[in-house]
C-alpha cells in the first residue's frame, strides 16, 4: 500500500564457537513445548465446550477450535483462500484498504477473515468483500491442521503484534506464503526477547515482514526475522481513506449537546477508568461545560464500569443513537 523501505543493519555476527546448546536445539524444544501447552488448552477448550448443560460462555470455546459447519467448508472450498487475521475492531478497520485491493487484484479468491474478539468477529462479517469471518482458532498443532485441512489456502496476511508460532510453521512447511502487514513490536525485555527469539524464529524464518518504522524492522529481527524479508512500508492506518462523516455522528453531536467540549476515552480497559474519571473532573473544573464519551473496548464490560461509576453520566449498552 505504501512504498517500501529496506531495513538498514550493521553486520551481523558470525556463528557462534565453542560449547553450549545447539540453538536448533532449544528452538525445536520451546515450539515443542509450546505446541504441548496449546494442545492441553484446545482439550480442555473441547471439554468444557461440549459438557452437558455446559454454561453459554463455555459452549462459545467452540468457536476457537476451528471447526467449520458445512456450509462454511462448501462455501471455502468453492475457490482459493486468502486469509487475513486482525485482533479486534481497529486492526481490521485498519486493514479495509488491504481487502479492498486484494478483491480488486484476486477477484477470484475468497477472503476469509479471523478476529480475537467477537465485537471484531461482528465488524468483519460487515466488510462487502469478506466472505466468511471466524474467531482465530487455538495456535494448537492438531487445531491448526484440521482448520487448514478444509480449504485450499493461498495466502496469509496477519497485522500487527498478532504472531502463531504452530500456524506459521505449519504454513511453512506447506510453502504457503506469510505476511505479516502493518508490524509493530512491543518493548520487551532483554530476557523477554531471549525466550521469544527461540520461539519465533523458527516461526518467522518464512514470513515478509512489512513493518511500520525501522525500529519496528529492527525489532523482528531481532526476534528471528530474515533481514531479507523485511520491509518498512509505514502504517496500514495511513492508506484508510477519509470518508463522508455519517449522520450517526452528526446524531450523536446533537445528543451531547452540539458546540459543547467533548473529551473521547475510546478502547479503555480494565482499571482505566477510575483515574480517566478522576481526570475528567479536573478538565472540568478548568473547561468547564465538558463531556465525556467513555467507550469500553469490550462491550460485555458495560454494565460493571456502569456499575463502578457514581457520576451523573449516561450508559447505554445498546446503540445510543437510535
Amino acid at each position: 500500500l505504501t512504498a517500501a523501505t529496506p531495513v538498514a543493519l550493521s553486520p551481523r555476527s558470525g556463528n557462534r564457537r565453542g560449547g553450549g546448546l545447539d540453538p536448533g536445539m532449544i528452538e525445536g524444544t520451546l515450539l515443542l513445548g509450546y505446541g504441548a501447552v496449546l494442545a492441553a488448552a484446545a482439550t480442555g477448550a473441547r471439554l468444557a465446550a461440549y459438557l452437558p448443560l455446559a454454561p453459554p460462555r463455555w459452549r462459545q470455546l467452540r468457536d476457537r477450535l476451528g471447526e467449520l459447519d458445512e456450509s462454511q467448508v462448501r462455501l471455502l472450498r468453492s475457490a482459493p483462500v486468502l486469509w487475513l487475521h486482525a485482533a479486534s475492531v481497529g486492526e481490521l478497520h485498519a486493514a479495509r484498504p488491504l481487502l479492498a485491493r486484494l478483491r480488486v487484484r484476486y477477484p477470484e479468491r475468497l477472503q476469509l477473515v479471523s478476529t480475537m474478539t467477537r465485537t471484531g468477529l461482528a465488524a468483519a462479517r460487515a466488510v462487502p468483500s469478506v466472505h466468511l469471518a471466524v474467531l482465530m482458532p487455538l495456535d494448537a498443532p492438531a487445531t491448526v491442521r484440521g482448520f487448514l485441512s478444509q480449504f485450499c489456502l493461498d495466502a496469509f496476511f496477519f497485522t500487527e503484534t498478532e504472531i502463531w508460532p504452530c500456524l506459521l510453521t505449519d504454513l511453512a512447511a506447506h510453502e504457503i506464503p506469510a505476511i505479516m502487514v502493518s508490524g509493530r513490536s512491543r518493548a520487551r525485555s532483554a530476557a523477554q526477547r531471549g525466550v521469544l527469539r527461540a520461539l519465533y524464529r523458527p516461526a518467522l524464518r518464512e514470513v515478509t515482514c512489512c513493518m511500520q518504522t525501522e525500529a519496528d524492522a529492527c525489532a523482528i529481527i531481532g526476534l528471528g526475522a530474515d533481514p531479507g524479508r523485511v520491509v518498512v512500508t509505514g502504517s496500514l492506518k495511513s492508506a484508510v481513506e477519509v470518508v463522508e462523516v455519517p449522520a450517526s455522528v452528526d446524531r450523536l453531536r446533537a445528543c451531547l449537546g452540539g458546540e459543547r467540549g467533548c473529551v473521547v476515552a475510546g478502547s479503555t480497559h480494565e482499571g482505566e477508568e477510575t483515574p480517566l474519571l478522576d481526570a475528567f473532573v479536573r478538565v472540568q473544573a478548568v473547561c468547564g461545560d465538558v463531556v465525556l464519551v467513555l467507550a469500553p473496548r469490550h462491550p460485555d464490560r458495560l454494565a460493571a464500569v456502569a456499575a463502578d461509576l457514581d457520576r451523573n453520566l449516561v450508559v447505554r449498552a445498546a446503540d445510543p443513537l437510535r
